[in-house]
């Protein structure tokens, strides 16, 4: 009678734990929810909804080729300084892009048409990536801050 117990307090267990492993995995597939930011002017603060791209696969996957939904940019973040290209190949619409340092310091902005390659000219640690002329509309230049 134990070990029959035993067997079936073990089978509800192992049953439990691999529901809980399926549940996790379907709730991962979600996107992140957005994540605040503050681009600092020296006309004050503009808040913003962003998605973070931290990975390669993320990376891959720019604004002009999403959905948007529930956020205004995407925040690329890097673990080490890049100077790599960025390409628009395949986006539906043209992005203003700006070139971050590691503490969040524009360096430089550029406007995108969609199919288009910028080789920049200098290392960046992430890139906040806007629909074309954001940053201009808003008065946003090179020196003010991105904080996330």
């Amino acid at each position: 009678m134990f070990r029959l117990v035993s067997l079936a307090l073990l089978l509800f267990l192992f049953v439990l734990s691999f529901l809980g492993y399926l549940l996790t995995g379907l709730r991962l597939r979600e996107p992140p929810p957005p994540k605040d930011a503050v681009v600092q002017t020296a006309h004050g603060n503009l808040p913003l909804k962003v998605r973070l791209a931290r990975t390669p696969g993320e990376w891959a996957l720019g604004l002009g080729l999403r959905q948007a939904s529930g956020y205004q940019g995407l925040l690329y973040l890097f673990p080490e300084a890049t100077d790599r290209p960025f390409s628009t190949e395949g986006y539906r619409f043209g992005v203003s892009l700006a070139l971050l340092d590691r503490e969040g310091r524009i360096l430089e902005i550029v406007d995108l048409e969609p199919g288009t390659t910028y080789a920049p000219h200098t290392a960046y640690r992430g890139i906040l990536e806007m629909p074309q002329g954001w940053f201009q509309k808003q008065g946003v230049r090179p020196g003010d801050r991105v904080y996330y």
